[in-house]
């Protein structure tokens, strides 16, 4: 689910920005190929380019990768458990 969301996030804010692949491609140091498959959840992204997509998007990796804002299905599992 993670790859899923930080792809979908990725490709949107892409398109928000008017970039192509090639551009955020070249920005990142990767081939527009890679894009493809980190946009289509193939690629899982490390840790240096979460933080360089921070830096070109001005959004935080908690919100690129899912993980801020809104509870995930297991958050929610967890609160409905101790609320018994």
């Amino acid at each position: 689910m993670y790859k899923r969301i930080f792809g979908e996030r990725v490709r949107s804010l892409r398109i928000e920005r008017e970039l192509t692949t090639k551009q955020l491609a070249k920005m990142l140091g990767i081939s527009k190929t890679d894009i493809y498959y980190l946009e289509n959840g193939y690629t899982e992204p490390g840790l240096k380019m979460i933080a360089q997509l921070v830096e070109i998007f001005g959004k935080s990796a908690g919100y690129l990768t899912g993980t801020e804002g809104e509870l995930t299905e297991r958050q929610k599992l967890i609160r409905e458990f101790m609320n018994m």
